[in-house]
């Protein structure tokens, strides 16, 4: 597998996700990942705990970012022409 590149200090990136649904993060540490894509068990057990962490503690992985994604996929939606609502994002 090939190394990430280094960050402009120097370290290697980390990919934290971060997520509030605790069954969904165990999948994602478990052996069996809750979605199926050919080869990406490999990818991911070769990162995980490396460079790659599935966490519930959305504070702290936000907080030591320099980077963050926000995935808004089927939310609650909050507008009249069926947009995902952006209420909570700040």
């Amino acid at each position: 597998m090939q190394q990430p590149p280094p960050s402009s200090d120097g370290d290697a990136w980390t990919l934290a996700r971060a997520r509030s649904n605790e069954d969904r993060i165990k999948a994602w540490n478990s052996d069996h990942l809750p979605i199926y894509e050919p080869g990406l068990d490999e990818v991911v057990k070769a990162a995980r705990g490396r460079n790659l962490f599935f966490s519930t503690d959305t504070k702290k992985h936000v907080g030591e970012a320099d980077v963050v994604f926000v995935r808004s996929v089927r939310g609650p939606v909050g507008r009249w022409d069926g947009a995902t609502s952006r209420l909570f994002t700040r």
